[in-house]
């Protein structure tokens, strides 16, 4: 190696070069043994535009795929968790069943029609006999 005396101060040995060409993965070539002048300010723009954070490296589609994946799945999960919920209430609470009665009719006839289809029969018939109770005292 080479002793900055011989080197001067504006000018940068090769090997050090190919270190850091090497380490950063560089396709800048060197010809001379060393840089002075203008090529210093090649190479140190080079050396930005190499660790910049703007420059990223290609993508493949695997990592791509697997977000994907993954938010699909995590959506899925949470639309069951979700009609567990729902059902769970309709279930349980006569008050909701005739709040979604008058929001939104097709999903409590859902709600009937999939107890209908298990076997449980009545609900619907006792829901409207206590609405009408309610409603002409």
């Amino acid at each position: 190696m080479h002793s900055r005396s011989e080197l001067g101060s504006s000018c940068i040995d090769l090997k050090v070069l190919d270190n850091v060409r090497n380490t950063l993965k560089l396709k800048y070539m060197f010809d001379s043994p060393k840089l002075c002048g203008s090529s210093i300010i090649q190479l140190y723009y080079s050396l930005i535009l190499a660790v910049s954070p703007f420059r990223m490296a290609p993508k493949t589609m695997e990592p791509i795929a697997k977000r994907l994946f993954k938010g699909i799945l995590i959506f899925e999960f949470a639309g069951v968790l979700g009609a567990y919920w729902l059902f769970q209430r309709m279930n349980t609470s006569q008050e909701f069943r005739q709040t979604l009665n008058k929001r939104f009719p097709s999903i409590l006839e859902v709600y009937y029609k999939s107890n209908e289809w298990a076997g449980i029969y009545g609900i619907r018939e006792m829901d409207q006999e206590t609405w009408y109770k309610k409603d002409n005292p």
